[in-house]
């Protein structure tokens, strides 16, 4: 009689954990209700969206890039242990002027350009800068 009272409260501490649940059946996609509608996903066509990576710590590196014109890109700022004026980032053509974080990564979004666009970016004091230029 002890050992059946112990296998039954073994039995309902187990199902109160949740572990009964793993016995059930996954649903399988015959197993919907038919009333269930299925999620439709439509697919849009979506550009290429470039990628440039630049380092700010003592200056902007590289200083120079090249990114395809008429493509959306995203320039990522990379800060590590960053505090001096390159950490103050303007970029007139964007709109931009932020404070950067110490350390981490910021992700600015560019808009397509046309060819022989060039946008600069330069530290607040306008002493450390680099530059995007856009070709076909």
């Amino acid at each position: 009689m002890l050992k059946r009272l112990m296998l039954a409260g073994v039995v309902l501490a187990i199902a109160g954990t949740g572990y009964v649940a793993l016995t059930k059946a996954p649903a399988t996609p015959n197993s919907i209700s038919a009333s269930t509608p299925s999620p439709v996903v439509a697919a849009a066509p979506q550009s290429e969206i470039q990628t440039l990576d630049v380092t700010a710590k003592g200056g902007y590196s590289p200083t120079n890039s090249t990114l395809k014109a008429d493509q959306p890109a995203k320039l990522r700022i990379i800060t590590q242990g960053t505090f001096d004026c390159s950490s103050s980032l303007v970029i007139a053509q964007l709109g931009y002027d932020a404070r950067l974080p110490l350390s981490g990564v910021t992700e600015i979004n560019i808009p397509p350009q046309a060819a022989g666009t060039v946008i600069t970016g330069l530290c607040s004091m306008g002493m450390y800068g680099f530059n995007i230029s856009f070709v076909n």
